[in-house]
C-alpha cells in the first residue's frame, strides 16, 4: 500500500558553470590542474553517493599533488598582439646632396669645339637614327647650358633641335618621350646618378628592351672645358666643350 512505499530517494548534484575568458593567470593555471579537476569531481561524486568512485578519485587526487612539482609545467597560452598605425609623421626634408654655395664647376653656357671632339654619329645610329639626321647632327656645332637650382638641375641643348632636361638632383628618375627620328616609340627614364661640384653624370633607360645610354661631364681643373663621354653599349664617343664667357 501507500504506507509501505519508500519514499523516493533524494537527488543531490553539483552545477558547473564555465567561463571563457583572456589568458588564465598563475591561480587560474593552479585550479585547472590535472588533481585539482580529480578533487573536484571526487567532491561532486562523493556529495551525490558514489563514494567508491569518489574515494578513487580522491586518491588519485592526492597523489597527483605529490607528484605535480616534478611534472612539465603547463604552457602559458599565447597571446596575440595587433600592432596598428595610428598616423603617419612625414620625414624632414633632406638637404641637397650637392653644396650650392659656390656653384659647380660644370654650370655656365658651353661650346662644342669640333676640332678635338669625335662623332656622335655611332651612337644616333645604334639607336636607330636615320641617316641623314645623324649627318645633319654632327654637321652643326651644339651648345649646352647648364643651371642649377636648390632642387633640380637642367640641360638645355641647342644642336639641330632644341633638348631641354630638368633632373632631380635627389636622383629621382623622370620620364619623357624618346626623341623623334629613330626607331624608339615611347617614353624613356632619365635621372642624375652622379653629382659632384666637378661632375654631372646621366643615365638614360630606354623602353622595349632598346638598352641604355650614359653620359658623362667632367670639367677639368682650370673651370674652362670639360670632357662630354657618353657610352651605350660597346659605343663610346668622347667630345670636349668649352665655357662660353659672357
Amino acid at each position: 500500500g501507500e504506507h509501505g512505499r519508500a519514499p523516493p530517494a533524494e537527488r543531490r548534484g553539483l552545477r558547473v558553470r564555465v567561463h571563457g575568458g583572456g589568458a588564465a593567470g598563475p591561480a587560474a593555471r593552479e585550479l585547472l590542474s590535472p588533481a585539482s579537476v580529480c578533487l573536484g569531481i571526487a567532491v561532486a561524486l562523493l556529495a551525490g553517493d558514489s563514494r567508491c568512485l569518489g574515494t578513487l578519485l580522491a586518491g588519485l587526487a592526492l597523489l597527483l599533488l605529490v607528484v605535480q612539482p616534478w611534472l612539465a609545467p603547463l604552457p602559458t597560452p599565447r597571446r596575440r598582439v595587433v600592432f596598428s598605425v595610428e598616423r603617419l609623421e612625414a620625414a624632414p626634408a633632406t638637404a641637397p646632396p650637392l653644396a650650392l654655395s659656390p656653384p659647380p664647376l660644370w654650370v655656365g653656357r658651353w661650346k662644342l669645339d669640333k676640332t678635338c671632339s669625335e662623332k656622335y654619329e655611332p651612337i644616333l645610329a645604334d639607336m636607330g637614327v636615320n641617316y641623314l639626321l645623324r649627318k645633319a647632327a654632327d654637321a652643326v656645332t651644339s651648345t649646352l647650358i647648364i643651371t642649377v637650382s636648390a632642387t633640380h638641375v637642367t640641360v638645355h641643348v641647342k644642336a639641330l633641335v632644341a633638348v631641354e632636361d630638368c633632373l632631380p638632383l635627389d636622383g629621382a628618375w623622370t620620364t619623357k618621350p624618346v626623341p623623334p627620328g629613330g626607331r624608339m616609340r615611347g617614353q624613356v627614364r632619365v635621372h642624375l646618378s652622379k653629382v659632384s661640384p666637378s661632375e654631372l653624370e646621366m643615365y638614360s633607360e630606354f623602353p622595349d628592351g632598346e638598352g641604355d645610354l650614359r653620359d658623362t661631364l667632367v670639367v677639368r681643373e682650370d673651370g674652362n672645358s670639360f670632357i662630354r663621354t657618353v657610352v651605350r653599349g660597346n659605343l663610346s664617343v668622347t667630345r670636349v666643350f668649352r665655357r662660353e664667357h659672357e
